[in-house]
């Protein structure tokens, strides 16, 4: 489950929202120890128990006190877990009521500030992409330089085996996109505290533009002649 809802600059920015952040994160923290209690209680279920007509029945060597309790100790985690949904729910809703209580006069300016920090991040992702990308061709080309050694990571959970490049490609072409055509032009816009035209008016504008100057090749012509 993550923690960040919105934008440091933002929570940092709006009274009271940096506590509320805060309870938010704590709330998380439960449901995540939770969840980790939970899965401990499912193992141990599923160890003691075994298939019988399509259904989990206990084991014959397994007292049934102890499993009673396991069953028990599982629906109460379920009903914990749902409380504790509840809960971070609650608190993001509390979050996110104070991130959309800024008077209308001000959000002109707010977003003026968010669109020039996000150019800034944007400005700092791209540098980290092209600083990963060159220290990991750096990094594989040295290991096959040595034979590549132990283990193939292109073999590893979460890569494609199948692939002659364990999926970088794939990663790579994501990453472009997300990183290579994020819309600075938009952001920009609003980073000067301008508003970002919808895409009628950027039509209206092309056919205008488009008229203007076939009114003004036609003149020329007409001056030529």
């Amino acid at each position: 489950m993550t923690t960040q809802t919105h934008p440091q600059i933002l929570v940092g920015t709006t009274p009271g929202a940096t506590k509320a952040q805060d309870a938010l994160n704590t709330e998380i923290a439960e449901r995540v120890r939770l969840n980790s209690e939970y899965r401990s209680i499912s193992n141990r279920m599923v160890a003691a128990s075994t298939w019988q007509n399509g259904a989990l029945v206990k084991k014959p060597e397994i007292a049934t006190a102890d499993y009673d309790a396991l069953t028990a100790a599982n629906v109460d985690m379920n009903r914990k877990i749902t409380a504790q949904d509840r809960r971070v729910d609650a608190a993001r809703k509390r979050l996110d009521e104070l991130i959309g209580s800024l008077p209308p006069e001000e959000q002109k300016t707010r977003t003026r500030k968010i669109a020039a920090h996000t150019l800034t991040t944007h400005a700092r992702a791209v540098q980290l992409w092209e600083e990963l990308q060159s220290v990991l061709s750096e990094r594989d080309a040295a290991y096959s330089a040595i034979g590549r050694p132990g283990q193939d990571w292109k073999k590893a959970r979460g890569a494609v085996p199948n692939r002659f490049d364990g999926g970088v490609t794939d990663v790579s072409n994501i990453m472009e996109a997300r990183v290579g055509h994020f819309d600075i032009e938009t952001l920009s816009i609003l980073a000067a505290g301008e508003t970002v035209p919808t895409e009628a008016e950027k039509h209206a504008a092309a056919q205008a533009h488009a008229a203007k100057t076939a009114a003004e090749t036609a003149l020329a012509i007409r001056k030529r002649r």
